[in-house]
């Protein structure tokens, strides 16, 4: 095929960001999702093309919040939510808190690999390793809240001309869907 090619190039590897967005609510505890999760993403950031990427790590739920009213209301209780649900779920409230900033905050990988003992790669392996989904009644994943922290991680993240966001998920129920009410009226009396 070489009368073919008109011109020749080399490819160039511009700078890059790149953060994995990771689930971490209960029902990645089901079926293997979390390791499988956790050996991909340290497969990955440990091959060579990712030398001297900018990697980074947020994951989701980060904390609890206060559970919406209309939950509470569908139980016909006027007693405050957050007491009404701490009473019912043994939670201070809904797992569908996130941190406005990374777990592991972005920085360049450099060409030290996970193993090494210093640097984002061996953070990032590091806090997959000693952390774990969390194991709560209402299994809230605020995908979108925890999309919008990574993307404004990555937004005012300089000296990058790409930015690469990396969502992990296994797609489970939004904090914001019905789900939530459909577990608070299934718990026992």
């Amino acid at each position: 095929f070489e009368g073919c090619a008109t011109f020749t190039a080399a490819g160039e590897v511009l700078p890059a960001a790149m953060l994995f967005v990771l689930d971490m609510s209960a029902s990645m505890t089901t079926g293997n999702k979390y390791s499988s999760a956790q050996l991909a993403i340290a497969t990955a950031m440990d091959k060579d093309e990712f030398d001297n990427l900018d990697l980074g790590l947020v994951t989701f739920p980060a904390s609890y919040s206060s559970p919406p009213q209309c939950l509470c209301s569908q139980l016909g209780t006027n007693a405050p939510c957050d007491s009404t649900w701490q009473a019912l779920t043994g939670t201070p409230g809904v797992s569908c808190g996130v941190s406005a900033l990374p777990q592991v905050a972005l920085a360049n990988s450099g060409t030290d690999k996970s193993n090494a003992g210093s640097g984002v790669r061996s953070s990032i392996y590091n806090f997959l390793a000693s952390n774990t989904p969390q194991s709560t009644q209402d299994d809230g994943s605020p995908i979108y809240e925890a999309m919008l922290a990574g993307y404004n991680a990555l937004k005012f993240y300089n000296g990058v001309e790409r930015r690469i966001l990396v969502l992990i998920t296994d797609g489970g129920f939004s904090c914001t869907s019905q789900k939530l009410e459909e577990v608070l009226l299934d718990l026992p009396d």
